[in-house]
């Protein structure tokens, strides 16, 4: 018997002799070659450094495709930057016991750096991958349009877990769609760059399930830090991420069915949380949005859903909202929130409403203590309540109308009502 050795690769060559105790007159057609056997992995391994297991990430990939697993898989990379676009497909044996790990041997993302240059490729692929967790590990990409983590074509069990993901100028740092399922990124920096060559998107998701971003570094974008795009997502879970130093739009949510965002700090952007085209339920509770200067939370095409204790912070010379409630918003609350609206232009407000129906409009503070209006109504709700909150403004610009300011909380009471 031979024992196999783990993360070998071997070549097995076999051949007759004296075939029924005569001579062989054709020994040309006597032997069989196995080109690449490769023993199924099962425990820890090394990539990289001295007298690794293997060389290079790719080189354990190749075990990972061709052999499979039979237990759980653990790599661990050692210092150094790996310059190659890594590709994982599904791995035989691979299971939500059996995992596969690839995680710093140091616990310094910052000294395991993951990178690749060959526009527009992603640096990692996960393509119909399955039960794969990155831990410590930095990614990135040195091209424009380029993503420096792709999960498609149905991923499932998907873990990024206290990794540095760098993006490009113009693309995006991560993007998780095609059905994909069950992702998690959490606990990791997701940066666009210097000001120069900026990356556009931080997390683009488009139409994926079970999806949760949780406490992450969002930060130095063009465009939006987390974008969820299509009516195709489900059950998407945002929460405890800081996102800042995003040009246009912190959180931007357009058609997923269900939508839970919380706990997140979005500070220094046009928008903070843009939601529109969901039918819910979904709840947008607990965030702190502040420097905004044209939109803290803006509301459109929404059905069932809660936007509740959040604090807003607007500012600027436009004519900014702290909430916006436009077009299609039915079936929804709106409650307890803290709109503090800083805008110097005069027809700034804490909350603007322009259409819905069915809206519960309750208990919260609108504050307008600059010289803009506490509430701004462009064309009113249908059946909705509006009661029981708290108005502030120095310059009596209580509320806005049927082309009509209001100047006395009585006056406001009486139109509104």
């Amino acid at each position: 018997a031979f024992n196999f050795q783990p993360a070998i690769m071997y070549q097995i060559k076999a051949w007759t002799d004296a075939p029924n105790n005569g001579l062989d007159c054709n020994n040309f057609n006597d032997t069989v070659l196995t080109i690449k056997l490769y023993p199924k992995l099962c425990g820890t391994y090394t990539i990289g450094g001295t007298d690794p297991d293997f060389t290079t990430f790719n080189k354990a990939i190749e075990f990972l495709t061709n052999a499979g697993i039979t237990c759980p898989v653990i790599f661990k990379v050692r210092n150094g930057t790996y310059t190659e676009q890594v590709i994982i497909r599904d791995i035989q044996g691979s299971s939500p016991t059996n995992t596969v790990t690839f995680e710093s041997e140091s616990g310094d993302s910052s000294l395991v750096i993951l990178t690749y240059d060959d526009r527009p490729d992603p640096t990692i692929i996960l393509d119909h991958a399955k039960n794969i967790m990155f831990n410590e590990i930095s990614i990135a990409i040195g091209s424009n349009w380029a993503t420096a983590l792709q999960i498609t074509n149905n991923s499932d069990s998907i873990v990024f877990d206290n990794c540095q993901l760098a993006g490009h100028q113009t693309g995006q740092c991560i993007s998780i769609g095609d059905s994909s399922s069950n992702v998690t990124i959490k606990s990791s920096f997701i940066d666009g760059g210097s000001s120069y060559g900026r990356a556009h998107t931080g997390i683009y998701i488009s139409n994926a399930q079970d999806i949760t971003i949780e406490n992450n570094q969002v930060s130095n974008l063009i465009s939006v830090g987390i974008w969820v795009n299509g009516s195709g997502n489900q059950n998407i879970n945002i929460k405890n991420n800081n996102v800042f130093n995003v040009l246009q739009t912190g959180l931007q949510i357009q058609g997923s069915q269900t939508a839970n965002i919380f706990d997140n700090t979005i500070k220094g952007s046009q928008n903070g949380i843009n939601f529109s085209y969901g039918s819910g339920p979904s709840k947008v509770f607990n965030n702190r949005i502040s420097g905004i200067t044209q939109c803290g939370i803006y509301l459109s095409q929404l059905e069932n859903s809660l936007i509740a204790n959040n604090f807003i912070q607007t500012e600027g010379i436009n004519q900014v909202s702290g909430i916006s409630i436009e077009g299609q918003v039915s079936n929804s609350t709106i409650t307890f929130n803290s709109v503090n609206n800083l805008g110097s232009h005069p027809d700034a407000t804490a909350i603007k409403l322009n259409g819905g129906s069915n809206l519960s409009i309750k208990n919260n503070i609108f504050s307008s203590p600059t010289g803009g209006y506490s509430a701004y109504i462009a064309t009113s709700p249908i059946a909705t309540s509006l009661d029981y909150n708290d108005y502030y403004s120095p310059t009596n610009k209580i509320g806005y109308t049927n082309n009509t300011p209001y100047t006395t909380l009585s006056a406001w009471r009486t139109v509104i009502s």
